[in-house]
């Protein structure tokens, strides 16, 4: 019964934590919609569809893999976690890298045209979001709900912080003379460019946090784990393109 009411309350935190970043960012909208243009919102929309696809690229089933190679493989559970982190961000600075290169080609074939900046911010925010699964699944897999919760709810307020700064905050400010134009390099031009950059300020912030919390780890390729990892990890990317889709 104990288990079972550990099980449950783990169940309901994690459950909490991911419902109320849903809805949360679902109120967003409303601000989207009342401060930034159609043209705007269709932009964000395109790109994050894009992100959707390429966070399962990006980290390619190792979360799950992960968690059954430290679990149930009678391998040395750092060990795992070494080798998977390792993995991920050798793959993450190659995906990364090639995406970021790629901006400007990806800008003119998608319609951005002058505006590659928006998929170079894009691969940074895929990064960051690759750099922080496995340490997240490590979390779980300790049974540090309370903290995988607190840290994704603290990414959330961060980014709807981040938000209502840049899209609400220094429009008013600058209208009111506060602040002059061209604060801090703000540009009154920019729609979804802050959607964009509250999302790479909110992972980059939380990054060295969940590292911290999940522990030391060395940074090792071990073929012996490495491959049937791919093994195991290959068929869900595929399912989890499927899901996105």
């Amino acid at each position: 019964m104990s288990n079972f009411k550990k099980l449950a309350g783990q169940t309901a935190v994690y459950g909490l934590s991911s419902i109320l970043g849903r809805s949360i960012n679902f109120l967003m909208i409303i601000v989207y919609t009342e401060y930034l243009s159609k043209e705007a919102l269709g932009s964000f929309t395109s790109i994050y569809a894009l992100i959707g696809f390429m966070n399962i690229v990006f980290t390619y089933g190792m979360e799950t893999t992960f968690f059954r190679f430290a679990t149930g493989k009678n391998l040395d559970p750092h060990k795992v976690y070494s080798t998977t982190q390792s993995l991920l961000i050798t793959s993450t600075l190659l995906l990364g890298s090639g995406l970021y290169l790629l901006a400007p080609w990806l800008a003119e074939v998608l319609d951005y045209s002058g505006q590659a900046y928006l998929f170079r911010w894009t691969a940074l925010i895929l990064s960051f979001d690759a750099l922080l699964a496995i340490p997240f699944a490590k979390l779980r897999l300790e049974n540090k709900a309370l903290f995988f919760a607190g840290a994704k709810i603290f990414n959330i307020l961060l980014n709807i912080f981040f938000n209502l700064l840049l899209i609400v905050g220094f429009p008013y400010l600058i209208s009111i003379g506060t602040i002059p134009e061209g604060f801090l390099g703000y540009r009154s031009d920019w729609g979804v460019e802050y959607i964009l950059l509250s999302n790479l300020f909110a992972n980059g912030l939380i990054i060295p946090l969940v590292w911290w919390k999940a522990g030391f780890f060395s940074f090792k390729l071990e073929g012996s784990i490495i491959k049937p990892m791919w093994a195991y990890s290959l068929p869900l990317l595929f399912m989890g393109l499927a899901g996105v889709t």
